[in-house]
């Protein structure tokens, strides 16, 4: 799931990440935190559907999301944050495990095989 203003995305590019399976919100409201409420309100409905243990994964550098991060993983949601390599250390701190996405692309680091609380 991937929140952004498509207007901005070229249609080669939206249909790549459709054909991925990839399912684009549109977030074109003059707000600036509207992309954030969009995730947030997903995250909610994610949680309301699916009781712990359950993983989350958040793709964003954006330190507002470090209050709900750290709420999940304490009512003990896997949550794995990739995050860019200019991202807070609160953020960071709030997820289960973070990851760097150029590490990530790099293939520098590995996510582990399997979450801690998925195993117990």
């Amino acid at each position: 799931m991937a929140f952004a203003n498509l207007k901005l995305i070229k249609d080669e590019l939206r249909s790549n990440l459709q054909e991925c399976g990839v399912l684009l919100h549109d977030v074109t409201r003059n707000k600036s935190n509207a992309s954030d409420i969009a995730i947030l309100v997903e995250i909610l409905k994610l949680v309301i559907d699916n009781k712990p243990p359950h993983c989350i994964v958040l793709i964003s550098g954006d330190r507002d999301f470090s209050n709900v991060l750290n709420t999940l993983t304490f009512r003990r949601y896997q949550v794995f944050l990739i995050h860019s390599t200019h991202a807070s250390d609160v953020l960071k701190y709030s997820a289960t495990a973070s990851y760097e996405w150029i590490s990530l692309l790099k293939c520098t680091i590995k996510a582990p095989n399997s979450p801690p609380l998925l195993n117990q």
